[in-house]
């Protein structure tokens, strides 16, 4: 294990556990003294979209940081994330549908929507504000649990970016105005004492909503949020001084000397090839920097939010490529899980459980299911079956599978 970093390899919740509580394990003496201390997660939860998707943190790791944090007697644990619904002005609740809620109602934790927490107005400079959520400051020990994935305006979204979804709502258009620069004010503002980043499951292409799913299967874990970056960038397939904010970093000293010879002196120990993000010539003309500060007044104006709103238009706007994502109204409503004849017990469900189920036999009978459908996802003859009205699941359900068919792994 480096003592800057630890890439762990991994692909199974028992594999994560205990790969994840080795390393925290070894690092105990950095965590508060205090049994009592606020403890704040912060994954990914951008979008309802699952992990298996390449959206979003996946519960594997969640669960994980959490059983540690319990076993060492921690008690007032938070996760929270500012999800983009809050961005769209709608009212579907993220943290539910990706059965984060689940999970802490499970494990007997609190759940937070950034969006909708107290605030405080932090001065970004260049004569704008913009409201963070009051507990990125006031917790004892934040712990920032991004996904990795590909970004189309700045190439890569890992730990220093995910700080973007503690900006609350539509404040977050502010920030993605000079969005290279801004992630890096963000993190002279914020600054988490651990990143655990989720690289199990990563998005290729056109990111950070609207790529594709792709298998990597490792954990990254570090105290220096731009040296875990960088070792990200290279297990993506990146020269790291590439990724815009991490050069500007280190041109401007937040990355030093040492620092960066740590990241050039890490080689990844498989090399894989991801599709690189790609802007069509539309979105080329909207994010110029000329035009975007009229786009984002736009975008915060009543009008600007009136034409979001409308289903139809949102659709066009995903299709043109200048909205990443979208979000069907229907809840999913789930009425029996269960298993038919094709099952062949190749144990990849159980590899996947969250709750760490003794699946298939489990399934449908064990309270402690939290129905996050990764099962259902991942059978590899199709064996798992579920009664319900699909809902929002029907759109996720398509990009995994149409991801599946072009996979290289057996984990997708």
């Amino acid at each position: 294990m480096n003592s800057d970093f630890s890439v762990l390899e991994c692909n199974s919740i028992t594999d994560i556990r205990r790969r994840i509580t080795k390393v925290l394990q070894d690092r105990i003496d950095m965590f508060p003294k205090s049994k009592d201390a606020l403890i704040l997660l912060k994954p990914n939860l951008n979008s309802d979209m699952n992990t298996l998707t390449g959206n979003t943190t996946d519960l594997r790791v969640i669960v994980s940081v959490i059983g540690f944090l319990q076993k060492e007697g921690y008690k007032n644990i938070v996760i929270a994330d500012g999800t983009s619904s809050g961005f769209y002005h709608n009212h579907i609740n993220v943290i539910s549908r990706l059965k984060v809620e689940r999970v802490a109602e499970k494990l007997g934790v609190k759940t937070l929507d950034l969006n909708n927490a107290p605030h405080i107005d932090i001065d970004f400079g260049g004569g704008f504000k913009a409201k963070i959520a009051k507990i990125c400051f006031d917790s004892d020990f934040f712990i920032n649990l991004p996904k990795l994935k590909m970004h189309f305006e700045v190439r890569m979204s890992a730990c220093l970016k995910n700080l973007i979804g503690c900006v609350q709502g539509l404040e977050k258009q502010k920030v993605h105005d000079d969005l290279a620069a801004n992630i890096l004010k963000l993190n002279q503002k914020i600054k988490p004492n651990l990143n655990i980043v989720d690289g199990l499951i990563v998005m290729e292409g056109t990111g950070p909503s609207a790529g594709r799913p792709a298998y990597l299967g490792s954990v990254v874990i570090g105290f220096n949020p731009y040296i875990v970056d960088g070792v990200c960038a290279k297990l993506m397939g990146w020269n790291w001084r590439s990724v815009p904010y991490l050069r500007i970093a280190q041109d401007t000293g937040l990355v030093t000397a040492e620092q960066s010879h740590i990241i050039d002196d890490f080689q990844p120990s498989l090399n894989r090839e991801f599709l690189r993000p790609h802007k069509n010539l539309l979105v080329t003309i909207a994010y110029h920097p000329m035009l975007r500060k009229y786009i984002t007044n736009l975008r915060l104006s009543r009008f600007g939010d009136y034409i979001v709103s409308q289903t139809s238009i949102s659709k066009i706007l995903v299709k043109s490529g200048l909205r990443q994502d979208t979000f069907i109204e229907e809840d999913e409503k789930i009425q029996e899980i269960y298993v038919d004849s094709n099952c062949e017990k190749s144990g990849v469900c159980a590899d996947y459980c969250p709750m760490e189920l003794n699946l298939p036999d489990d399934l449908g009978s064990n309270d402690s299911c939290v129905e996050c459908l990764y099962c259902f996802f991942v059978c590899p003859k199709k064996a798992i079956k579920f009664k319900s009205q699909p809902g929002f699941l029907t759109a996720q359900i398509k990009k995994y599978e149409a991801a599946r068919k072009v996979a290289n792994s057996a984990y997708l």
